[in-house]
């Protein structure tokens, strides 16, 4: 059987994108809500199927998004949309996510319709979490890094 999909962007989202989800005729797929408080986001971040994280479209971007840490530690499939160079880019490859630049449409719609595909035939998967970013091994790293300093 088909397993149906719902896009839900939860925060700010500017009223010219709501307006061209309407316009699109996406509504069936995509749902708008408002932001939420952090540990109930922390709990939706739980419970999808998929995230996705938008990167600030900077080159040479020194911006690194503090939800990435925490879609990490989900071990949930996650599509960055993010510039090629920057940090968000590198990390999401090297832990096995998709990474597509945010101006490369094509390359977007493509990824979308697989995962959605992959979603409806159940080969969508979580990931395990990198150990290098499991909250025991980076508080251990700030430990140590604070010893040094002592």
């Amino acid at each position: 059987p088909e397993r149906n999909f719902k896009i839900n962007l939860t925060g700010y989202l500017a009223p010219h994108f709501i307006k061209l989800i309407k316009e699109l005729n996406l509504t069936p797929w995509v749902e708008t809500h408002p932001a939420v408080p952090y540990f109930e986001s922390i709990k939706l971040t739980q419970q999808t199927d998929l995230l996705l994280l938008i990167d600030a479209d900077y080159k040479n971007s020194v911006f690194f998004p503090s939800k990435l840490v925490e879609y990490l530690a989900t071990g949930k499939p996650i599509l960055g949309l993010t510039p090629e160079d920057s940090a968000t880019a590198r990390i999401l490859t090297e832990t096995g996510h998709q990474s597509i630049p945010s101006g490369n449409v094509t390359a977007i719609k493509n990824a979308v319709l697989d995962l959605i595909n992959r979603y409806r035939n159940g080969t969508l998967t979580n990931r395990p979490v990198p150990p290098e970013y499991n909250a025991v091994t980076v508080t251990q790293k700030l430990a140590n890094l604070f010893n040094s300093l002592i």
